[in-house]
């Protein structure tokens, strides 16, 4: 059955479920629905001895959902606030122009705070206009770097060995290789930069394995999805959750309740994003649990197999004859056109 209504509000819904039960004999025995409140309160209204049912596609949709965004939070936390502090500390380098006035900048990444650090130590160094000078406090400023002893420290180090002249420093040379100090920070900044980039991307595309039953795992997503886990401890737990929820629908009926509220229980300390979805889960344990009564073990297969999506062109086609219209100046001209078309009843509200 096709139903053409103007949104998915609670009214809408009441006028789609009274033109509905014009067209059966008796009420439905049950009705499987997504988590929207509004079908609940409406199917309580029309078809108040009806049997709601929570459907395991939105329930793991609901969880799954949230799981994805607790992750987009930790790929902003870890990786997109950082490059943003990166490109924002570059431009006020730049427009510094070698005056040392960015005390105002700070950062929670420790590195960005350590090139900070640098600029500032290399905007001494360069303030010194006489060779006699500058070879020393190039020397000091060499010696902290190889002292910090991190990872962009050394890098630093060797980027600004690696641009002296071949021949040492002379009075002529020096005012080339003092812009070249800037140029030595500036690659460091990129190189971060980059590896930021590389594995933001890398745990972006895990989020999608992460949410993945192990059947469905190639071996080269199953290997992928082993380094991430090793690599991002805090994927794991997303991971058992994830596979906790969808394992609900593959277990004996009487461990679906007793799984349902162990799960519950387990993340009610979870992120927001979390807590939102096990509250929803909460409210509708009762409804979810009637999933299982009304498909017994031996016709679940079979029954699986009848549920059907409804393809993407009877809704292409559906869309165009309702803007065109062509000669179809009535409803009951229209709702007859679409029936034919469709080949399934049509109501028109």
């Amino acid at each position: 059955m096709c139903y053409l209504g103007r949104g998915e509000n609670q009214q809408e819904i009441e006028k789609f479920l009274t033109l509905f039960k014009e067209k059966l004999s008796k009420p439905p025995k049950s009705i499987v629905v997504d988590y929207k409140p509004a079908w609940d309160i409406a199917i309580k209204r029309v078809f108040p001895d009806t049997m709601i049912i929570k459907d395991g596609f939105h329930t793991v949709q609901l969880v799954n959902r949230a799981i994805l965004k607790c992750l987009q939070k930790l790929t902003n936390k870890i990786y997109s606030t950082p490059i943003r502090d990166t490109i924002k500390l570059y431009q006020l380098i730049k427009k510094d122009n070698w005056a040392g006035n960015i005390n105002n900048f700070n950062s929670t990444n420790k590195f960005i705070n350590e090139f900070k650090y640098y600029y500032q130590i290399l905007v001494k160094l360069y303030k010194k206009e006489e060779l006699i000078e500058f070879k020393p406090g190039l020397n000091n400023i060499l010696n902290k770097l190889s002292d910090l002893n991190t990872e962009y420290s050394i890098l630093l180090y060797h980027e600004l060995i690696n641009r002296l002249p071949p021949n040492g420093l002379t009075e002529k040379n020096l005012k080339y290789y003092k812009i070249k100090l800037r140029a030595s920070l500036s690659k460091v900044m990129r190189i971060f930069r980059r590896q930021l980039e590389v594995e933001k991307k890398e745990l972006k595309n895990a989020r999608f394995l992460v949410l993945k039953r192990a059947e469905n795992l190639s071996i080269h997503e199953k290997e992928c999805l082993e380094k991430l886990l090793s690599q991002f401890s805090i994927l794991k737990k997303y991971r058992a959750l994830s596979l906790r929820i969808s394992d609900i629908y593959h277990r004996p009926a009487e461990k679906l309740k007793e799984d349902i509220i162990l799960g519950i229980k387990l993340w009610a300390d979870a992120e927001e994003e979390l807590k939102a979805a096990v509250k929803t889960l909460k409210k509708n344990v009762k409804e979810i649990l009637n999933f299982r009564h009304i498909i017994p073990e031996k016709k679940k297969e079979i029954m699986y197999r009848k549920i059907r999506s409804s393809p993407e062109y009877s809704m292409r086609k559906i869309k165009k004859v309702m803007r065109n219209r062509y000669g179809l100046k009535t409803k009951n001209a229209t709702q007859l056109y679409l029936e034919n078309q469709l080949k399934c009843p049509v109501i028109i509200a």
